[in-house]
């Protein structure tokens, strides 16, 4: 599309910053990024849409031109038209689909990076930003690990130690998980401007222009898997975008990795302060030292009660040296099982040996209290096992007990970005380099409930 300099009237308009040229997607206006041309004005100033004709090293529209206005069709024209180009649809749908899964498998050890200027972002609904957010961390980055779990590898039936294997295979069947899977795909070309057609995302879509769209098909396409320890995520009602995360996984499971160490010390000795493992050997008398090694997935969780003994403005990757303390009440023992004795006290530390994908999963909530405690992500976090992971991205919730909405912080092209599907269009904000991101708003990135990163 071009841009002129021809307004809604027809009237050439002489701004000293309007340049007739070819429309340049995205672009940045006044802090906002623009995948389609900035909302007619009439009445106003401009009267009509414009875009950006020429941007600065940072997308930021330096020149702009008219945005031209689209003819209506005849409903015969266009039945005739959707007739003819029906077959031709569905095969380049079938060709997208094809393409993914090569970029998937062509996708080295680290992530690629999106093409903004083919960027689209999903748009409200119905309370849907606790989906949208997510959606967006884990889809716009071309993370391997994620992309081959969601997107390829392999489903299989649940196999449950307990019984009730058939029932949950029963209600979330293989074909339903498949047909879940076939709506992120289309979410995650939808996101790449590589679907001509809005009802692979949106069924109600009417046009193909290039709009925002409602993942629609995606939400419904979730009722057909029914999983007792999750809630109804497809309905209007407001939902917990981490509680969503992990049903997302849960529908596309990973093998568990031997990834947590918990080491435990029994003791007698109720007067010692202890702060970190290293303070152990300061006890007074007999320790008993207890390892148990568990096989968990890519998630770390961080409990309420984590949240509410920690100090303010604590770095994430501090979490990992929190310990549990407690001492023995009445009507419970503390008994070690590498001697079977009882003890007055017990100190647990825990050690998360991921390497695959890393997430923190924040539950701020206890009781009717909402837990605002800052928390600074690290830029890079080093495990104990040398595993060096780096901050991706994350999502954000409002403080408090009542209405929540989420939004999402992105880094694409070692930029960060701020997303919220509120907005019409959606806000996609350039925020800048990580030292940007952590003043943004007055550190709004500290209160997120959910932490990315990849391997690095």
């Amino acid at each position: 599309m071009k841009g002129s300099k021809k307004n809604n009237s027809n009237k050439s308009r002489r701004f000293h910053d309007i340049k007739e040229d070819e429309c340049i997607f995205p672009f940045i206006f006044k802090g906002k990024v623009f995948n389609g041309c900035i909302p007619d004005t009439r009445g106003m100033k401009y009267n009509g849409e414009r875009c950006a004709t020429e941007i600065d090293k940072d997308k930021n529209m330096l020149k702009w031109g008219y945005c031209k206005k689209t003819e209506k069709t005849s409903k015969k024209t266009s039945k005739k038209t959707s007739k003819k180009t029906s077959k031709k649809t569905s095969k380049k749908t079938e060709k997208t689909s094809k393409k993914t899964k090569k970029i998937i498998k062509s996708l080295n050890t680290k992530s690629r990076n999106i093409d903004l200027s083919k960027l689209r972002l999903p748009k409200w609904y119905d309370n849907s930003c606790f989906l949208d957010s997510v959606i967006v961390c884990l889809l716009l980055r071309d993370n391997p690990y994620i992309l081959n779990r969601l997107l390829e590898k392999k489903l299989e039936p649940y196999k449950l130690k307990e019984s009730n294997s058939d029932s949950i295979n029963k209600n979330c069947s293989l074909e339903a998980r498949q047909r879940i899977r076939n709506e992120l795909l289309n979410i995650y070309n939808y996101l790449r401007d590589n679907i001509n057609d809005n009802k692979k995302v949106d069924r109600k879509s009417k046009t193909r222009t290039k709009f925002p769209r409602r993942l629609r098909n995606f939400r419904e396409s979730m009722k057909e898997c029914i999983i007792n320890t999750f809630e109804d995520f497809t309905d209007s009602s407001q939902r917990e975008a981490n509680e969503f995360l992990k049903f997302i996984f849960t529908l596309f499971p990973d093998k568990d990795q031997e990834n947590l160490i918990e080491t435990t010390y029994y003791t007698n000795d109720k007067e010692t302060d202890i702060k970190e493992e290293v303070d152990i050997k300061n006890i007074n008398g007999t320790i008993c030292k207890s390892i148990n090694k568990l096989k968990t997935d890519i998630f770390y969780f961080v409990s309420p009660s984590d949240i509410f003994t920690m100090d303010n403005n604590i770095n994430l990757s501090d979490i990992f040296k929190l310990k549990d303390d407690s001492f023995k009440s009445e009507g419970s023992d503390f008994i070690c099982p590498k001697d079977n004795k009882i003890y007055e006290r017990k100190i647990k530390f825990t050690e998360f040996n991921e390497t695959r994908y890393l997430i923190f999963d924040l539950s701020r909530a206890i009781g009717e209290m909402f837990l605002d405690k800052s928390i600074i992500p690290n830029e890079i976090i080093t495990l104990k096992n040398k595993t060096k992971f780096k901050f991706v991205s994350s999502v954000y919730r409002t403080p408090g007990m009542g209405g929540a909405h989420f939004t999402s912080f992105i880094l694409i092209d070692n930029k960060w970005y701020y997303y919220d599907d509120y907005d019409n269009p959606p806000t996609f904000e350039l925020i800048g380099n990580y030292n940007d991101l952590i003043k943004y708003k007055n550190g709004k990135i500290f209160q997120s409930v959910i932490y990315f990163y990849e391997p690095c």
